[in-house]
C-alpha cells in the first residue's frame, strides 16, 4: 500500500466517524477538523511519494490545474488552512423534529375542517362550535440531524465531504495506475 493510499484511508476513516457521530456535536466537529487535515494532506503525501517518478511532475501539474479550478477542491483547501492555522471549523447544525400525533376530528355538521399548510406545518382549522380535535394516545417523535458550512448553507457537510473523498480517490487511483 502506498503512503498516499494510507493517507486517503485515514481521511475515509474520519469521514465514516462523521457519519456515525452526526448527532454528537463535539465529536462531529473534532472529527470534521481531522478529516479536513487528513483529506487535504493526500495530495501533499502524493507529491512527496511520487516526485522522483518519471513524468510525475508533468502529470501532477495537469491535475493541480484541474484542482485549482474545481470549486470543491478550493473550498476544502480553504477550510483546511483555516482549521490548521486559525481556528476549528464549526459548521451549523440543523435539527428537524418530526412529531406524529394521530388526531381524531369529530363534528356534527359540515364543514368538518379545513386543512392548510404554512411554513412547512399542517394547520387544521375548525369553525367555532363545529367540533373538537381529540388527540389519540401514543405520540411519536423522531429527529434527524444535518450540518452545513456557513459559506455553503444549502449544501450538506457530509454530502460535500463524500464528494471530495470520491474525487481524491479518483486522483489516487489515477496516480497509482500511472506511477506504480
Amino acid at each position: 500500500m502506498t503512503k498516499t493510499r494510507l493517507k486517503l484511508e485515514e481521511a475515509e476513516y474520519f469521514l465514516n466517524q462523521m457519519h456515525s457521530n452526526k448527532d454528537t456535536d463535539k465529536i462531529f466537529i473534532f472529527v470534521l477538523n481531522a478529516f479536513l487535515s487528513a483529506a487535504r494532506s493526500v495530495t501533499f503525501i502524493m507529491q512527496s511519494e511520487f516526485s522522483d517518478r518519471k513524468n510525475f511532475r508533468s502529470w501532477y501539474i495537469t491535475k493541480q490545474d484541474s484542482m485549482f479550478h474545481d470549486k470543491n477542491f478550493c473550498f476544502f483547501n480553504k477550510l483546511r488552512r483555516m482549521t490548521v492555522h486559525h481556528e476549528s471549523i464549526i459548521p451549523n447544525k440543523n435539527v428537524v423534529v418530526y412529531i406524529l400525533e394521530p388526531l381524531r376530528i369529530t363534528s356534527d355538521t359540515p364543514p368538518y375542517a379545513s386543512v392548510s399548510t404554512t411554513n412547512n406545518a399542517v394547520c387544521i382549522a375548525l369553525p367555532e362550535s363545529q367540533g373538537k380535535l381529540q388527540p389519540l394516545p401514543e405520540v411519536q417523535a423522531s429527529s434527524s440531524y444535518s450540518w452545513c458550512f456557513k459559506e455553503r448553507p444549502n449544501e450538506d457537510v457530509l454530502t460535500l465531504c463524500n464528494d471530495y473523498i470520491l474525487n481524491l480517490k479518483e486522483l489516487v487511483n489515477d496516480c497509482e495506475n500511472n506511477f506504480i
